[in-house]
């Protein structure tokens, strides 16, 4: 932490400073205007000042990740059923659990690539 600016004001107490965490001088141009603050009675307030400054930064690169979807709400239903008429997983005669399983998901799965295909998007955050 970095004290860039502190103001003393009555009785030598520390009401007004600019504390940063960057060890790098990005505060400049400090100005001090006392703008005749008042408290809940009205009085005058001659400890309490407005700090404005320039803070010099560098705005940090967006993030993003990449998320991957199908858009299943436009799929055409009755083409997809067609699809599975179609198919040679309704016509597998197999006696073998492990191959029936294997051409089930593999015919299910091409017709679910050919009709909703996978899209991908990037999104970014943190901005």
């Amino acid at each position: 932490m970095v004290e860039h600016y502190v103001m003393k004001h009555i009785h030598c107490h520390t009401l007004d400073v600019i504390i940063t965490q960057d060890t790098r001088n990005i505060v400049s141009d400090v100005e001090v205007t006392d703008h005749g603050l008042c408290d809940h009675l009205g009085r005058m307030s001659r400890d309490h000042s407005a700090v404005n400054f320039t803070a010099t930064i560098i705005r940090p690169a967006p993030n993003h990740k990449v998320v991957s979807f199908r858009k299943l709400r436009s799929v055409d239903v009755e083409k997809v059923k067609r699809g599975i008429t179609d198919s040679t997983i309704l016509h597998l005669y197999s006696g073998y659990v492990d191959e029936l399983g294997h051409a089930y998901n593999n015919g299910l799965h091409s017709l679910m690539y050919k009709n909703a295909p996978l899209c991908t998007k990037k999104i970014y955050y943190g901005l």
